[in-house]
């Protein structure tokens, strides 16, 4: 079973908000196929596909607004295509034969596979915010405190001195 933490919370509230959401639409979801509780299909359904659409769109609209703020600008698309595709083909498995085990193995193994992207994301996320915070700090660096270095001997202006055969 799992448990939400907050390793995978990405820092931006509406983000975690509903990432935490769909979490437990998929956990609920799992359980629903894992018992076989039909009566409770149709509404769990109608909501993963609901607010996953509604995460998308928000996501989109955040990233456009808030380039520096909004988290996962790298392959965001790639990581919403993948929910989509699997909303779309779990609405379908249910639709053909119901709840099984079997489509709970495949939810498990979908979430499973989503927080691990999740992990790596907000992980590459962090790299690229502190590799460009170095930037920007480096081109705060003032061109007279450089100049302390400016007796080191650029690699092309060094003199090549040739030793006689067996100098060592």
């Amino acid at each position: 079973m799992y448990v939400w933490k907050k390793e995978f919370e990405t820092g931006h509230p509406k983000v975690d908000y509903q990432h935490r959401q769909l979490f437990k639409a998929f956990l609920a979801m799992m359980e629903i196929c894992n018992t076989g509780k039909k009566d409770r299909v149709a509404g769990t359904l109608d909501f993963l596909i609901g607010f996953t659409d509604k995460h998308i769109q928000d996501s989109d609209m955040e990233r456009m607004l808030s380039s520096f703020r909004y988290p996962f600008q790298h392959h965001v698309g790639h990581y919403h295509e993948k929910l989509v595709s699997f909303v779309t083909k779990l609405e379908q498995k249910l639709g053909q034969d119901g709840p099984s085990p079997v489509l709970g193995k495949e939810i498990d193994f979908f979430v499973e596979e989503s927080l691990a992207s999740l992990l790596n994301h907000i992980r590459m996320e962090k790299e690229s915010r502190n590799a460009s915070e170095l930037i920007l700090f480096a081109d705060e660096i003032k061109s007279d405190e450089t100049q302390a270095f400016g007796h080191i001997v650029k690699p092309s202006d060094r003199i090549h001195i040739h030793f006689p055969v067996g100098f060592h």
